[in-house]
């Protein structure tokens, strides 16, 4: 399971760098952290194992955060191209048959009207939730 790879890797390499763009970093055990904090904030809103979760993100920490956080959940990212047109976009989420559209503040101006998907803001601060990790038992790989 990747997300096992994750807790293995900031277990044993915490320091290491996990993910490094032209804006940020991040070690191995921020990258964990993170994920499972946002992991406990997705299961209090209700996502959970086997949900299709579309994701409308720029390329950055919270979308990696965000995609970890639903492998730790058992849930099915779907990621979609931030650069497509709400027409395109509306397209794929009616194909992708998601129940939750994840998206970033950079994207939210460019986003469908899709009143059928419950939708949540990701961004850095949500990084910072003072939520304890109070999740679900792991899937099974």
């Amino acid at each position: 399971h990747l997300f096992d790879l994750l807790s293995t890797t900031a277990r044993e390499h915490p320091e290491a760098e996990a993910f490094i763009s032209k804006d940020s970093r991040c070690t191995f055990e921020q990258l964990h952290k993170t994920s499972l904090t946002i992991a406990a904030h997705f299961h209090k809103q209700g996502i959970g194992r086997g949900m299709r979760v579309a994701l409308v993100c720029s390329n950055g920490i919270p979308f990696v955060s965000a995609v970890f956080a639903l492998l730790r959940l058992g849930a099915v990212s779907v990621p979609l191209n931030w650069r497509l047109t709400p027409h395109e976009l509306s397209a794929q989420l009616e194909h992708a048959d998601a129940a939750w559209l994840l998206h970033d503040e950079a994207c939210a101006t460019g986003l469908p009207s899709a009143p059928q998907l419950r939708t949540l803001c990701i961004d850095t601060g949500m990084a910072l939730l003072e939520t304890g990790p109070v999740l679900p038992p792991p899937p099974l790989a």
